[in-house]
């Protein structure tokens, strides 16, 4: 009985086997969209600061307890090394 198992083989390109993967590509970020309008709704106005009080900061001046962040960027630009760096920053309680 052959196996239901198929295997498919990924192109590779110096950096790795990511089809999706522009690095290669000079024009890649220069053709990239600007800022999509729904990033607008993740700032804070004045107002909306000024209702935090005094806020516990779980990173300082990045995360403050209780929210949530979104890190959003191109593939490749450090996205995952900012998260783990913040990670192994943030005390185990």
């Amino acid at each position: 009985m052959p196996s239901p198992i198929r295997t498919k083989v990924l192109r590779v390109t110096e950096n790795g086997n990511d089809p999706n993967d522009n690095r290669g590509d000079p024009n890649y970020l220069s053709t990239a969209p600007q800022k999509p309008n729904w990033m607008n709704d993740f700032v804070l106005t004045q107002e909306q600061i000024e209702e935090l009080g005094n806020p516990v900061w779980v990173f300082s001046d990045v995360i403050i307890q209780g929210h949530l962040i979104t890190i959003v960027g191109p593939p490749g630009c450090g996205k995952t090394a900012l998260a783990m760096s913040i990670a192994s920053e943030v005390p185990k309680d």
